[in-house]
């Protein structure tokens, strides 16, 4: 049965109770959470007669033109000779329909991210055709740490998940940008290229990352990212500041400066020409004794301007590979964000406790940025696309998607480093997993 003729349905009580017998009778400890899940209020159907969508808080869970053909589009998703694919939210069921189609699928896992949905899902729309498949099998969410492939998603299904199941919304998010994110960078390459062939006399010729690693066993790192809680939680840190090293992304060398803090390091790897001019424009005479680590992907406008010692390093892309035969260098950690490597940097001088100042990852208080020489219109337009987080406190943050995923891989390289201690000095940004809270320090 079709989506439109289901849809007619709505008061489908025999249905429905057919629906959540089968839920029962093949998945019965599932099935119970599914019937205790309280069903989402703010509903409403919306759409014509002929194509009527189901719309929750806002979002319209399935196309409102042509349903049928919006699943055949996330079908694509999935290798067409996949013997399995998974289906993350349910919607009107016409993606599993779709799926369970092929002649090739010998199971279809689907996991519902929000069982109070999918307790509304199954008392106004037909899904028993699909849920009686032997080939499907439904999934607790809770069971689920890690996004499975090949996957297909339905997105409104994503920003109505249960709040459990934030982190692996991200991660089902971040890989469905993932081929823009590589088209963009492929767009980026020549540009990056000709940064690399400029500073070529400066990676010859600067110093070796890996010169710092292992110099301060046992001490404590004040790692300052730029988001808006930076100018907040200064005060504390220029109180404390001889009691540990303090390392500074880019971004945030300007605000800095402007509260009388010196960093001992600057990380630095942006590409973007408009951008990292104004972080080291001004005064920089201060930072006569402070070392500039960067990626040789930079601007040379920093490099040739820069007071104090500079040091090269490496990440694991692969646009790297020429230059590190000519001048080998140490590599540090990069997952798309500059924050990345200043931890990491942390980590390997031999910092154990790592403070973490300004790394929201969102913007509380609708605030975009410690440096307000930063593209704060375009990160404020970005955010616009609906993005959240849930901050320290357990309230909702706007964001951006790319936030969340720098967000994501800080997470996993905290859990993988299990003898540092992290501590987020600020509850109003987005919470880091595995990251305690010092905020009872400023």
């Amino acid at each position: 049965m079709g989506l439109v003729q289901s849809c007619r349905l709505r008061n489908v009580t025999d249905i429905a109770e057919e629906n959540l017998q089968i839920c029962q009778r093949r998945w019965p400890t599932l099935a119970a959470q599914i019937s205790a899940a309280a069903p989402p209020q703010a509903l409403a159907w919306e759409g014509s007669e002929e194509s009527p969508t189901l719309a929750v808080a806002g979002y319209r869970l399935w196309s409102a033109y042509d349903s049928e053909a919006e699943a055949r589009l996330q079908a694509t998703m999935i290798p067409e000779d996949s013997k399995q694919a998974w289906v993350y939210g349910v919607g009107s069921g016409d993606l599993a329909r779709e799926l369970l189609k092929r002649k090739s699928i010998r199971q279809l896992n689907l996991v519902p991210l929000n069982l109070g949905l999918f307790h509304l899902l199954l008392h106004v729309l037909d899904h028993r055709d699909w849920l009686s498949d032997p080939r499907t099998q439904l999934w607790d969410p809770a069971s689920q740490r890690a996004v499975s492939t090949p996957f297909a998603a339905i997105p409104p299904c994503l920003q109505l998940r249960d709040p459990p199941l934030a982190a692996l919304c991200d991660q089902l998010t971040n890989e469905l940008i993932r081929p823009f994110e590589e088209e963009r960078q492929a767009r980026r390459a020549p540009m990056r290229q000709r940064h690399i062939a400029a500073n070529m006399d400066f990676i010859a010729s600067d110093g070796d990352v890996a010169e710092l690693f292992g110099t301060a066993p046992g001490s404590t790192a004040f790692v300052c990212a730029a988001g808006p809680t930076l100018i907040k939680t200064a005060p504390w840190m220029r109180e404390h500041r001889n009691e540990g090293l303090l390392i500074a992304v880019d971004g945030a060398l300007k605000p800095l400066l402007g509260l009388g803090l010196v960093a001992d390091y600057v990380l630095s790897l942006d590409d973007n020409p408009r951008t990292i001019a104004h972080y080291f424009a001004g005064d920089l005479s201060p930072c006569t004794e402070s070392a500039l680590i960067y990626a040789p992907i930079v601007h040379p406008l920093p490099l040739s301007c820069w007071p104090g010692r500079r040091l090269t390093m490496y990440t694991h892309e692969s646009i790297y590979d020429d230059v590190r035969r000519t001048a080998p260098k140490a590599r540090l950690f990069v997952a798309g964000s500059v924050i990345h490597p200043a931890v990491d940097l942390a980590v390997q001088l031999g910092a154990t406790s790592v403070l973490l100042f300004g790394a929201d990852f969102g913007f509380p208080d609708n605030q975009i940025h410690a440096n307000q020489d930063a593209p704060i219109a375009f990160y404020a337009n970005a955010a616009l696309a609906g993005a959240m987080a849930t901050d320290g406190r357990g309230a909702t943050i706007r964001t951006l998607q790319s936030f969340n995923g720098y967000r994501n891989a800080l997470e996993g390289y905290i859990a993988k480093h299990i003898g540092v201690r992290f501590i987020n000095m600020c509850r109003e940004g987005a919470m880091i997993q595995g990251a305690e809270y010092g905020d009872n320090r400023v």
